[in-house]
């Protein structure tokens, strides 16, 4: 599967909440990153994590194991 291709479009802050806008400019800079660079590492930090608990849940219902987080 090919990645998609990178564009350099703006982040439409749209619809978000300014306590949410605050704690990406928060991440931002402790990281020392652009705000939008710090939006494209969140959503990927989340999806990761998306993708590892999918995994896990695969696995325990393979093997039996009851579900402890039902988020």
């Amino acid at each position: 599967m090919q990645p998609p291709p990178h564009t350099e479009d703006r982040i439409d802050l749209e619809g978000f909440a300014e306590e949410d806008i605050a704690a990406i400019e928060t991440v931002a800079a402790e990281r020392g990153i652009s705000f939008d660079e710090a939006v494209k590492q969140l959503l990927l930090e989340d999806i990761k994590k998306r993708r590892e608990k999918a995994k896990k849940g695969v696995i325990a219902r393979l093997f039996g194991f009851p579900r402890v987080n039902k988020r």
